[in-house]
């Protein structure tokens, strides 16, 4: 078994509302987390699996439906594979502006990359003022996991921010390849991720 699987989208195909007006603006929904899709098998040889995925997604963001419309040609991995996109997190659908629930097809590909795991921990945010507040009191030489006890809205705070030893490659490139640069006790500005403001420190492991 090959062990880490990230997905690359190619962009949603089709978005159809289950309330559809063509005179009213429309949003297409936006993948903002994401789990890991499972292992390959070694029987499927390729590093590169372009798939279709039709999914249904809710006014919450969540995906209640999915299945394969071109999936790996494996049962098994295929049957794995949906229950993970069915915990993935979406910024809804929406016309205009109102949250609606919505059916989409998405084609991706699907890449084999070996884990990068660093030790982490975070302060999350739920605004950018907040997120700059914090990140001015990392530059006075505040502690991080207090200032993590302190302001960040995650339940991590009660751990001081820690988040352990995580596969940086499961954040999103543009996050990830920011994380891959980071040397022990370095942290990042204000990040946004998934509506709110993180800073991300790496630590000794």
């Amino acid at each position: 078994m090959r062990k880490i699987i990230l997905i690359i989208f190619l962009g949603l195909m089709i978005g159809c509302a289950s309330t559809q007006n063509t005179d009213k603006h429309s949003n297409l929904p936006v993948l903002v987390e994401q789990d890991v899709l499972p292992a390959l098998p070694s029987s499927i040889s390729t590093t590169a699996l372009r798939i279709e995925i039709r999914m249904q997604i809710d006014e919450k963001g969540k995906v209640t439906q999915a299945h394969f419309l071109k999936g790996s040609g494996e049962a098994e991995w295929d049957s794995l594979a949906i229950q993970s996109i069915k915990k993935w997190k979406f910024d809804p659908g929406r016309i205009d502006d109102k949250p609606v629930k919505m059916w989409t097809v998405q084609r991706a590909i699907v890449k084999v990359e070996k884990p990068f795991y660093l030790s982490l921990a975070e302060i999350v945010c739920d605004s950018y003022e907040k997120a700059n507040i914090v990140f001015a009191k990392l530059k006075e030489r505040k502690d991080f996991g207090q200032l993590a006890e302190e302001f960040s809205s995650d339940s991590s705070k009660n751990k001081l921010g820690v988040l352990g030893k995580i596969d940086v490659n499961t954040y999103p490139a543009s996050i990830s390849s920011i994380l891959k640069k980071l040397d022990v006790g370095q942290y990042t500005a204000p990040i946004e991720y998934n509506k709110r403001f993180v800073i991300i420190k790496r630590i000794e492991n």
